[in-house]
């Protein structure tokens, strides 16, 4: 049973319906959950904390882990956002949803705010032809309640009046410094729906956070891309 109980865990985390970051609930509540005894409970979740799937942190509870393997290039931008707008421009967008909502630990993280704290949310859809067609790509942006107010959101389905512009013209943003991340993943069920793609489907993860002169982080954004759309190449 344990071995089912990893595996049903496992697909939470590869899925993203628990993502990077996030706690998962508890032992008691797993196993009220899923109908099976805490030492149970106990076993699957250290075997993916062994595979460096889950972290425990003492005294907090137990977190979805941070991919294991990375490289940090200190000091360089690739600008895959303008590099993509050039080579896959996608002029139209849809507004999927915006709103105030409480910051995940990822969001919370990036925007240097605690957990649960309101952050205004847009999610667009951005299509390589027509709003009728099929998606490309799904575009996060995370921004503090005060700023995201102060965005017409109804213009972002034009990329004349894109998010950066309406921030540099409307708040005086322009950012000084912007890091960036690029993650291979999986398509999350909204994805899959919106993208119209199967479950399991290979995703390219690229954030993209920026900073105001005095280096205080100001726009969280996240591209979720499909696969198939890119390649990178370097040399």
């Amino acid at each position: 049973m344990s071995a089912q109980l990893c595996q049903l865990l496992k697909d939470k985390i590869v899925s993203r319906e628990w993502k990077v970051h996030d706690r998962i609930p508890s032992e008691v509540q797993l196993a009220a959950l899923y109908g099976v005894s805490r030492s149970t409970v106990r076993a699957a979740v250290g075997a993916l904390v062994e595979e460096g799937l889950l972290e425990r942190r003492q005294g907090v509870g137990t977190f979805v882990a941070p991919p294991n393997t990375g490289m940090s290039f200190p000091g360089a931008v690739i600008g895959v956002r303008n590099k993509l707008d050039t080579q896959v421009p996608t002029p139209v967008s849809r507004i999927v949803k915006t709103g105030t909502v409480p910051a995940t630990p990822l969001v919370a993280d990036m925007l240097r705010l605690e957990a649960g704290r309101p952050v205004f949310e847009i999610i667009r859809a951005r299509y390589k032809l027509i709003a009728g067609s099929t998606p490309i790509e799904i575009q996060y942006s995370y921004l503090r309640p005060e700023i995201g107010k102060k965005v017409d959101c109804d213009l972002l389905i034009i990329d004349m009046a894109r998010l950066t512009l309406q921030l540099q013209e409307r708040c005086g943003l322009r950012p000084a410094r912007v890091k960036e991340w690029i993650e291979a993943s999986t398509a999350t069920p909204f994805e899959v729906k919106e993208m119209k793609v199967s479950p399991g489907t290979p995703v390219l993860l690229y954030d993209e956070l920026s900073f105001t002169k005095d280096d205080r982080p100001y726009l969280f954004t996240r591209f979720t891309i499909l696969g198939s759309m890119m390649r990178l190449s370097f040399g």
